[in-house]
């Protein structure tokens, strides 16, 4: 999906792994951090969803959202 995907705008930077269990989503793990700005995803979901601010980081128990400005217009 992504290769075919336009390149978002903005700058994301980190090191965060996460793993996904649709089944089971006790199992969901995550492990590292994650900061970005200004990143406009309308061309990836197509829906207007534009990220002016985010921080996410993940210990062993959870993952944190330490900030997160978003603007989604329905």
């Amino acid at each position: 999906m992504l290769k075919r995907a336009q390149v978002p705008s903005g700058a994301v930077a980190g090191d965060l792994r996460f793993t996904i269990d649709r089944e089971h989503p006790q199992r969901m793990s995550a492990d590292g951090h994650l900061k970005g700005e200004a990143l406009d995803l309308t061309s990836l979901i197509g829906r207007p969803l534009k990220i002016e601010r985010i921080d996410l980081a993940s210990d062993e128990t959870a993952l944190h959202v330490r900030e997160a400005t978003v603007e989604f217009l329905a």
